[in-house]
């Protein structure tokens, strides 16, 4: 790959960007498309609406044959806009589910994510184990996909509030406890450690995404502590069974289930544009690794080998599926930092075919539907990059 052109804009307010897109999302779909023509020398920026909103947006979804556009907060909540309007068409919420506080750390949140099916005629929602479907129109769910038992919590938990609140305790339980030998402070950490990363004994949803007919759906689940928090990293503690499952809409029916590395969760699912395979992200505290499956009975084709990386890399296909950009996870270690950069990967072998300059580090991208643009934000935070990509032809 060569770079044809790169465009770069400093911002100074880096945790503005996500609802600054947001504002931008919903004006662009607000005007009519005349106006692009006759304004295409002269753009105009116009605010719909701009909602400030009381908790931090975990998962964001643009209807692509629709007028909706739905996020998911830290808060359980999914709130869904009338793009042409700027107005709140509908909220969701879910009840937060019974656990042991003690087993989490502050910021980490039940993982929740929207998607909006090719069509535009549904809205799925992922909560705990299971994929909720919703008609836009009357806003009524029509079926849950998922399999029983996986949201009820382990039987030996011990439920504790959010709040910390006194025990009360006979002279008996005070005396016993009294007499119960101290742990140092290592050993009660490696204690804690132990317990948290099982998590409560629920089966969480890490990611989901359709097929692009629109007739499937494929998940990632964790079974162990997998929960987001609110700094937008995943917290996930393998447990050796923890499966990608590709579900038919239709039926209801799961159609297979695979644990591709005992090691590690898979936290990020990408369906190729031609709907023959999907690429997945692996991932262990540290560590994380991409790879890539046959969408139609789940078999792998190729993964790298696990790299350091602070989070799970994007990927993004171009628009012929024979080729994806992801971030330089399996070259990366702690001296060259590579997994900060990306490159061009062959999807049938997983070889990379194209590099991008070293010096522009890149957090998160997307590619625009003729494979021509490439939007992406800096390591950093602070710069908003767009490239002009001229790909080689492949042989």
């Amino acid at each position: 790959m060569s770079i044809g052109e790169i465009i770069e804009t400093k911002s100074p307010l880096p945790t503005f960007a996500l609802f600054l897109l947001f504002a931008i999302l919903i004006y662009l779909a607000a005007l009519p498309l005349s106006l692009f023509s006759q304004q295409a020398s002269k753009p105009q920026l116009r605010e719909i609406r701009m909602d400030k909103l009381s908790a931090f947006i975990l998962s964001f979804d643009i209807a692509s044959s629709s007028d909706f556009a739905a996020a998911a907060l830290v808060d359980r909540r999914i709130r869904v806009w009338k793009l042409s309007s700027g107005e709140v068409q509908h909220e969701f919420s879910f009840p937060a589910p019974e656990t042991d506080e003690h087993l989490k750390v502050s910021g980490e949140v039940e993982p929740i994510s929207v998607r909006f099916s090719p069509d535009g005629k549904y809205l799925a929602i992922s909560f705990l184990s299971r994929i909720y479907l919703y008609d836009v129109v009357t806003w009524t769910e029509k079926m849950s996909l998922g399999v029983p038992g996986e949201d009820q919590h382990r039987p030996d938990l011990k439920i504790t509030p959010e709040t910390p609140q006194l025990e009360k305790r006979s002279t008996e339980q005070a005396q016993a406890d009294k007499n119960k030998p101290v742990l140092s402070l290592n050993e009660s950490m490696r204690a804690w450690a132990r317990a948290s990363e099982k998590g409560d004994g629920r089966t969480r949803i890490t990611d989901f995404a359709f097929t692009k007919d629109g007739f499937s759906i494929i998940a990632s689940y964790c079974r162990w502590k997998c929960y987001a928090t609110t700094w937008l990293r995943w917290e996930a503690f393998p447990s050796g069974s923890d499966p990608v499952r590709l579900w038919d809409i239709a039926s209801a029916r799961l159609v297979w289930e695979h644990v591709y590395d005992e090691k590690s969760v898979t936290t990020r699912i990408v369906p190729s544009l031609d709907a023959t395979r999907f690429a997945v992200v692996q991932a262990s505290p540290g560590h994380c690794a991409v790879g890539m499956h046959n969408l139609s009975d789940g078999t792998s084709l190729w993964s790298h080998p696990l790299g350091p990386c602070p989070d799970p890399p994007p990927i993004s296909f171009y628009e012929d599926s024979r080729s994806f950009i992801t971030n330089r996870v399996e070259e990366g270690n702690r001296k060259n930092k590579l997994w900060r950069n990306i490159g061009t990967y062959e999807t049938s072998s997983g070889r990379m075919i194209g590099d991008f300059p070293k010096r522009d580090t890149v957090r998160d991208f997307d590619v625009s539907s003729d494979g021509r643009w490439l939007a992406s934000t800096s390591w950093s935070g602070l710069r908003f990059q767009i490239w002009i990509c001229r790909r080689k032809k492949q042989s």
